[in-house]
């Protein structure tokens, strides 16, 4: 194998971008929380966005290499080392064979990835690599690593005179740091937005809600003013989606996220537009947010603007790692 666990952080698991098309037979769709970062550290590495990498929630996993290889951190801001050599998010680093990886507690954000040149060896369940924990499927046995584990790679050895270019993801790091002033959390209206009152929907946006500790990969729960129902009736269970804002009998909003079921009889005020998505996905417990409605035009304007973004590094890495392969 390629490298051994030697401790396994808070909670670190293999994940991609998720299984789909199969939530009509019961899955969930599972993948990176924030499949953002998860996209922005395989594509600086010039992987496909879908390479199999870890994603670490609160503190990362210390990891001892066996064999060299390239690798890239992105997401929550993290102090990590390689042996005693402190290393950056979003930037190529090499680690040589009998080196260790060790990667802290995240400063901000509440998830990181660690993505490595050709991904992780990862069998594919269903489609996909990602590790649905409720399931026990996916990822090393469907669950969570733990201190001893082994997982392999391809390797990928940096030649002695490899100086990793640390331009190659500069430009979307300044699009994140952008993206993290962004408030408010921005939503379009859900299937039973008309279930609530015009009071109801002032109070919503209005105010700030705490994410609750119970919260987790299948859902955020939070804690505020209670969001009056005005529909007398009940909701047949229906399908739901990654990004719906449920609220439940007791008026406090929950939002669907990665690991979520794929039907709910809550009635759904609003979804959070995929480009904000991410930006739920890195809010710790007792961390703030705010809604605020947009148009669909709107939604997909900053989905469309935010795909060109990661277009633009695609390109980027691709010609920095043509030139390397023709230097070396």
């Amino acid at each position: 194998m390629s490298l051994t666990i030697k401790q396994a952080g808070m909670l670190t698991s293999i994940q991609d971008l998720g299984r789909y098309g199969l939530r009509h037979l019961g899955l969930s769709t599972c993948g990176a929380m924030d499949s953002l970062a998860a996209r922005v550290a395989n594509l600086i590495l010039g992987n496909p966005e879908n390479a199999p990498l870890l994603e670490f929630t609160l503190t990362g996993p210390i990891l001892e290499f066996h064999k060299s290889t390239v690798i890239c951190l992105s997401g929550g801001s993290v102090d990590a080392t390689v042996d005693t050599h402190p290393i950056a998010s979003n930037f190529v680093t090499a680690v040589k064979a009998g080196q260790t990886l060790k990667i802290g507690s995240l400063r901000t954000g509440c998830r990181g990835y660690l993505a490595i040149k050709n991904g992780f060896q990862a069998r594919q369940v269903l489609g996909s690599c990602s590790t649905y924990l409720k399931a026990g499927i996916g990822g090393l046995g469907g669950r969570a690593l733990k201190e001893n584990d082994r997982l392999g790679f391809n390797a990928w050895a940096a030649k002695k005179n490899f100086k990793p270019d640390i331009a190659v993801g500069q430009g979307f790091t300044q699009y994140l740091e952008d993206q993290e002033h962004v408030q408010p959390v921005r939503f379009i209206r859900g299937p039973q937005t008309a279930w609530f009152s015009g009071r109801s929907l002032n109070v919503f946006q209005n105010q700030s809600y705490s994410v609750r500790p119970d919260s987790d990969r299948m859902g955020y729960r939070l804690s505020g003013q209670k969001i009056e129902c005005s529909y007398p009736g009940n909701l047949i269970t229906e399908g739901t989606a990654m990004g719906s804002i449920q609220i439940p009998p007791n008026g406090q909003p929950i939002i669907l996220m990665s690991d979520c079921q794929p039907t709910g009889g809550y009635p759904k005020i609003g979804n959070i537009i995929s480009a904000d998505l991410p930006r739920v996905a890195q809010l710790k417990p007792s961390d703030t947010l705010t809604f605020r409605e947009v148009s669909v035009e709107e939604a997909q304007r900053e989905l469309i603007e935010q795909r060109i973004s990661l277009n633009r590094l695609a390109i980027a890495a691709e010609y920095y790692w043509k030139q390397i392969q023709n230097e070396y």
